[in-house]
């Protein structure tokens, strides 16, 4: 029986000691926000320290350890603005009186500023409260084409060459790092289908949360001693320089954990959305365990523990984007509608049609096809007087759905209900 996608966990992941494990005992006590986000900046504001100082040799290709991060919960009080000030915070006390050299770049930019800056300097980090807002943006005339720069700059290109009017630009050895988030639902509405299914979006690693173990009312300072030892460790990473190098026993593990990892894709709903994002995560690995071990011990050479650490946290990444694309994402009104319906079913098993109207905002000429639908696909069930039950639930025996005998489906309205009873296609006015 196919239930709703399990929610991914994070909690179970152990990170070793060192910088990463620093920053998460600094930041987390002081805020009430889920260890995922908090997990997500340290890797962010690492991924931004590092910089172009670090690469991993792939193919012919100069892979920086740069990272795209996506941030998401289901409203404000997840604190998710709050971890991204965090991690800025942390980048400004690590370059106190440094400002020319922080690796923070501008919240609001026009292409040409982006590109005139990145000639400069060409790396750095773009931080977004909320993304929904950044897409909304990249649709605007004087933005036209700067999805397409970053998606560009994402692979760190040695030389990368444009023009725009009369002024030319030229980037070299491009690292551009962006940690950003957004409500859910907001950033589904500004999301279309193109967005997927072309190369930006899939070069983000999404992060969600789905409940707040607890909520802090008065947060307290942090830790001024682990403060100290965090700005230490991040500094002596700066001046880490070279090539991520792995030996033949990482590489042995990383190549049978890729074939599991490709072979995975097979079978899985909506294949074809998830295959950008799925493809990318495996080079994403490889990242995290190069920031794992240089969190850890300032070396280049990336051990077993660092790699075996970098693939709990990918599958912890691959459980949310199944999670996501089976549970939340959609596109257009009528299947966002559709997924806002199926998840109040879920979360309220037994609701009446009524309730569905009020909470879900739609219309009953609008809510009958949907629960048609979801009936058909098996992941709802029409009890007794009209409740409606999420697939798999323990239906009472009172709202067990019966049949009577005078019933049949309707050519309308294609609902079961006897003869004399009001159709909701004429009720509501459907078209003929």
């Amino acid at each position: 029986m196919r239930g709703a996608e399990e929610q991914p966990d994070l909690r179970r992941w152990e990170q070793p000691s060192g910088t990463l494990r620093l920053y998460e005992q600094y930041h987390l006590p002081t805020t009430d926000a889920p260890r995922e986000y908090n997990i997500a900046c340290a890797f962010a504001v690492h991924a931004a320290v590092i910089g172009n100082n670090l690469h991993l040799p792939f193919g012919g290709q100069t892979l920086r350890l740069n990272l795209w991060q996506l941030i998401l919960g289901p409203s404000s009080d997840y604190r998710k603005s709050t971890t991204i000030a965090q991690a800025r915070r942390t980048i400004r006390r690590l370059y106190d009186g440094q400002v020319d050299a922080a690796p923070l770049l501008p919240d609001e930019f026009s292409r040409e500023a982006l590109l005139k800056r990145l000639s400069d300097r060409p790396q750095g980090l773009l931080t977004y409260s909320e993304f929904s807002g950044a897409l909304a943006q990249f649709s605007r005339d004087y933005m036209a084409g700067t999805k397409e720069t970053l998606s560009d700059l994402y692979d760190g290109p040695s030389a990368y060459e444009r023009t725009i009017g009369a002024q030319s630009f030229t980037i070299r050895d491009a690292c551009i790092s962006i940690l950003a988030a957004s409500q859910t639902e907001w950033f589904l509405e500004k999301l279309k289908s193109g967005d997927v299914r072309g190369g930006f979006l899939a070069r983000f690693t999404f992060w969600p949360a789905f409940a707040k173990k607890y909520t802090l009312a008065l947060p307290p300072e942090p830790d001024a001693h682990i403060g100290s030892q965090l700005v230490a460790g991040l500094n002596e990473i700066r001046a880490v320089k070279g090539s991520i190098e792995l030996s033949t026993d990482v590489r042995t593990r990383y190549a049978r954990w890729l074939t599991s990892h490709e072979k995975e894709l097979r079978g899985i709903e909506r294949v074809a959305d998830l295959s950008p994002f799925w493809c990318r995560l495996s080079v994403t690995a490889l990242k995290y365990a190069a920031i794992l071990q240089v969190s850890h011990d300032r070396s280049r050479l990336v051990s077993r523990d660092s790699l075996d650490g970098a693939i709990s946290l990918t599958e912890f990444l691959k459980a949310s984007l199944r999670h996501l694309f089976a549970e939340e994402f959609a596109f257009g009104k009528v299947m966002q509608d559709r997924q806002r319906v199926l998840r109040y079913i879920r979360d309220h098993a037994g609701c009446k049609r009524r309730d569905i109207l009020r909470n879900c905002n739609i219309l009953v000429k609008e809510l009958w096809p949907i629960l048609g639908t979801l009936k058909e696909e098996g992941r709802v069930l029409e009890g007794a007087g009209e409740t409606y039950w999420p697939e798999g639930a323990d239906v009472p025996g009172d709202a067990q759905p019966k049949d009577r005998p005078d019933a049949s489906d309707c050519p309308d309205c294609g609902r079961r209900h006897s003869p004399d009873a009001d159709c909701i296609r004429k009720v509501v006015g459907f078209p003929s």
